[in-house]
């Protein structure tokens, strides 16, 4: 037994590993079998591919980004500052970061950004938050065209006013009439400069401009301005011949910083006493509509000098009549298109007027003016003994009688009413820098009066106005070197009571004798030419040359005898020898010359100083105009 067991033992470890060999040996742990090796491909046998199957794509799943938890910020211990040791210096404070160099292609360099590929176009790297301007070498501010600067021919897109401590910024936009939307050029940008210097309150300006941060093609204007002295208190002094006498002037133009106006003024000379205060408001609430308001008292002396060539020589004045007025009127207007006004104004006024007196000539050959003669048609002095007379204007009482003065001991309601409506339109397209004018005005205006309007007189008179200036060698320092000026003016008055009618003379007439001559209807010419010679810190000195032409005559004029002609209650006495329309003293000339003192930081008038030839009265006489 025990040897057939060890025989079949022998036996099984004698076969089996041939028949283990002999078998194709397979993985125990993946169970996949060993990859034989390739046949090659016979050659006299063509290959049959089989067909592949496609690939079915699995759907990938969308990636589900996990929500980033916040930083938690270390809370930041408070540095302790540790006690200096005696003979240690402190240690040295960190220096900034430095500013990250661009590189030629608009891109910072650092670790982010890719290497640049030998023999071709750098790789794009990452996009950056915000624009950065590509590196473009350095030039010069002398080399720079500015036409061709950034930002010229973009869009306006706003404005930013710097300097306006007073001036509100509206009111600065509102004169510096800003074209918001329209592409910005150099001839705009010295266009808004140009308003705001002719505006009441700015004294030097400058424009800079930025590229817009968000909106491309954009650019946002930064103006800059330094403001001047709006308010004045002012004493002025005049001069001409018949005429000499000063004035006191309060006037703010920027009031409450919105270029409201208000002006006190009170003026005495040996012609007229004047009392005013006004208030204007050129823009309700920044709209184009405007009002004022407007308070007058004055007290005047109406001259009549003889109207003869002789009389004109020699300034000879015959009679004279003194007037009281008091006027109030409340005006609204209405700008259009920034450059043309219309208004309506509503006045009423009192008038009284006291006896006129003529020419005397006293035995000892001293001319005196004492009560006119009842005569009209001669100015005898012997016939000055008669005690009644109506002057130049008279009215009708209710007693049927002619007076030449209320006599209403001194009541001021029972003053004769004075009531009308004035219209006016105009183009305004002149600017005046630095005491200098440029472009043109063109002014309409007509006063109505009726006893429909709670007046006692019916009348119209009506004005047309022109004026126009030529700058010519202009300046960023002193506005212009030469500057010429022509005005031209057509008035007449219809049915006008002797206060009301139209005279020349003096300032108007440079030449002449203030008031010499009057009229109902009146043609001026006027040429001035203007020189600026130096500057002396804030004084500007100008010289100037002109030209003076009036022609003025009354239409019921031109006899020999006085004329009376009687309407609507009043009585109107005309001197011998009153121009009319056919007279040759109708037309008269002065020409001559002087000097201008602008003073720059003030909202002023000049300081002026005339010398003219009149040559239909043959005379050379002065003007001087302080602070006007």
């Amino acid at each position: 037994m025990f040897r057939i067991c060890l025989s079949i033992m022998l036996g099984v470890v004698l076969v089996l590993p041939g028949e283990l060999l002999a078998q194709p040996t397979t993985s125990r742990v993946y169970g996949t079998p060993r990859k034989r090796p390739r046949k090659r491909p016979d050659p006299k046998k063509p290959d049959k591919a089989r067909p592949k199957k496609p690939d079915k794509a699995r759907p990938k799943k969308p990636d589900k980004a996990r929500p980033k938890k916040p930083d938690k910020a270390r809370p930041q211990k408070p540095d302790k500052a540790r006690p200096r040791k005696p003979g240690k210096t402190p240690p040295r404070a960190k220096a900034p970061p430095r500013r990250r160099r661009l590189m030629p292609w608009g891109q910072p360099r650092g670790a982010n950004t890719p290497a640049r590929r030998v023999g071709g176009p750098p790789r794009p790297g990452p996009i950056p938050d915000r624009q950065v301007t590509p590196w473009r070498p350095r030039v010069r501010a002398t080399q720079m065209d500015p036409n061709k600067a950034p930002g010229i021919g973009f869009t306006i897109a706003g404005v930013r006013v710097l300097g306006n401590k007073k001036t509100t910024r509206g009111m600065v936009l509102l004169h510096a009439r800003v074209p918001l939307g329209n592409p910005f050029t150099l001839k705009i940008r010295d266009l808004i400069r140009r308003n705001l210097l002719a505006s009441p309150f700015c004294k030097s300006v400058t424009i800079n401009w930025e590229l817009h941060k968000t909106k491309p093609g954009a650019v946002i204007l930064f103006i800059t301005m330094e403001e001047r002295i709006t308010w004045i208190v002012s004493p002025s002094f005049s001069y001409s011949d018949g005429n000499y006498g000063g004035s006191f002037l309060f006037k703010e133009k920027n009031l409450l910083g919105s270029g409201k106006l208000l002006r006190i003024f009170a003026g005495y000379n040996n012609e007229a006493q004047r009392l005013t205060v006004q208030y204007r408001d050129p823009n309700i609430l920044y709209s184009p509509v405007t009002w004022a308001i407007k308070v007058d008292y004055q007290r005047f002396n109406l001259k009549e000098y003889d109207p003869s060539p002789e009389g004109i020589r020699n300034g000879t004045l015959l009679r004279t009549q003194t007037f009281q007025q008091f006027m109030t009127g409340l005006a609204l207007g209405y700008f259009w298109y920034n450059w043309v006004n219309t208004s309506i104004q509503y006045q009423f006024g009192l008038v009284d007027f006291g006896v006129p007196r003529c020419q005397r000539a006293s035995p000892s050959t001293q001319v005196t003016l004492q009560r006119c003669p009842e005569s009209s048609l001669t100015l005898d002095p012997m016939a000055l003994g008669r005690s009644y007379y109506v002057g130049p204007m008279a009215i009708l009482n209710d007693n049927g009688q002619w007076v030449d003065s209320i006599d209403q001991r001194g009541r001021f309601w029972n003053w004769k009413r004075d009531a009308q409506i004035q219209l006016k339109a105009g183009i305004v397209r002149s600017q005046t820098i630095y005491g200098m004018r440029r472009g043109f005005d063109l002014q309409w205006q007509i006063n109505i009066a009726s006893k429909n309007l709670g007046g006692e007189f019916n009348y119209v008179t009506w004005f047309l106005r022109y004026e126009h200036s030529f700058n010519f060698a202009k300046s960023r320092d002193f506005g212009a070197r030469h500057n010429l000026t022509i005005f031209a003016e057509q008035a007449a008055t219809h049915n006008a009571p002797y206060f009301r009618e139209l005279r020349t003379g003096g300032a108007d007439l440079r030449g002449y004798i203030s008031q010499q001559l009057a009229g109902d209807t009146m043609t001026r010419f006027r040429a001035q030419y203007k020189l600026h010679m130096f500057t002396l810190g804030w004084f500007m000195f100008r010289a100037v040359a002109f030209y003076d032409s009036a022609w003025i005559f009354y239409r019921a004029g031109g006899r020999e005898e006085t004329r009376m002609e009687e309407r609507d209650g009043l009585r109107r006495y005309y001197l011998p020898h009153a121009a009319g329309p056919k007279s040759r003293t109708l037309w008269n000339n002065g020409i001559g010359t002087g000097l201008r003192i602008h003073i720059k930081p003030l909202s002023m008038g000049s300081i002026g100083v005339d010398v003219a030839y009149g040559f239909e009265a043959r005379a050379v006489r002065f003007l001087v105009m302080i602070g006007s």
